[in-house]
């Protein structure tokens, strides 16, 4: 959410495959240990014009799940946090997705 900002996108949907996730931030579930991260993304999304965040079944997500069980398989030597997908993952994740 913090790199959407940066790069001046206002308006946004996220969609995560993690329902536990999705209810607590709409249902503001009390959940101590998530506590910071909770209240995160309740300031980032504040920032929004538009936001939203729906729960969307993995099963659902051909590309998604592909994504997902492609990261497991990898072994990185170091932490990666970034905006854009690595472009091995995204052509991995054509191929995936054309079988």
């Amino acid at each position: 959410m913090q790199e959407l900002l940066k790069a001046g996108r206002r308006e946004v949907r996220l969609e995560s495959d993690c329902e536990q996730l999705i209810k607590l931030i709409e249902e503001e579930d009390d959940w101590p240990a998530m506590a910071p991260e909770l209240d995160e993304i309740k300031v980032l999304s504040s920032e929004f014009i538009d936001f939203s965040i729906a729960y969307i079944p993995r099963a659902s997500n051909v590309r998604a799940d592909s994504l997902a069980k492609g990261g497991r398989s990898r072994v990185f030597g170091f932490p990666f946090v970034n905006g854009f997908a690595p472009s091995w993952l995204a052509a991995h994740a054509g191929q995936e997705a054309a079988i």
